[in-house]
């Protein structure tokens, strides 16, 4: 399995991003970690963690900033760490890709770059809320107009989710 990550993007990156990936990549050796982004700042952080095997640098001429525009991924970005993440992801050359940057050019990027399901009129963001018993929280961004027929395509994406990843048989 090849993860793919915005090194990047996100509040005190690329330290806390690549200390997630160290850590991850201890707990998962047959996962390959591919950090995307400037490449001298992410070896800079390999100061404070030894760099496991299992980690590999990709460098990327740009990111995308939380102040920019999020159609900026498209145009202006399109070599960023982002953009050439979900272009990875839509290529089949990895199995996921992590961005922990701009929301607004994540989900922009994520629905023009790489596709929506066939059907699926519009995405939404889910968040894993960590109960005993784990809950999907969908629509967790900022839809303002949302027809019943959104909300029904959500809760089959939900359902199927929640099914395959958790095993819950009676979804609701």
């Amino acid at each position: 399995m090849k993860i793919v990550i915005d090194a990047m993007g996100g509040d005190n990156a690329p330290f806390e991003i690549v200390k997630g990936v160290c850590m991850a990549a201890s707990s998962y050796p047959t996962v390959e970690f591919v950090l995307l982004g400037d490449e001298s700042s992410i070896n800079n952080c390999f100061k404070d963690f030894e760099k496991p095997t299992n980690v590999c640098i990709i460098h990327t001429n740009s990111f995308v900033t939380m102040e920019d525009d999020p159609m900026v991924i498209t145009k202006e970005k399109n070599d960023s760490s982002m953009a050439i993440g979900l272009n990875m992801l839509k290529n089949d050359e990895c199995d996921g890709f992590l961005s922990a940057g701009s929301t607004g050019a994540l989900h922009v990027g994520s629905t023009i770059i790489v596709r929506k399901i066939k059907g699926i009129r519009r995405s939404a963001i889910a968040s894993m809320i960590p109960f005993e018993k784990p809950i999907l929280l969908l629509d967790s961004g900022a839809n303002t107009d949302v027809t019943e027929d959104i909300l029904n395509q959500w809760a089959i994406l939900g359902s199927v989710y929640m099914n395959k990843m958790y095993g819950v048989e009676n979804v609701r």
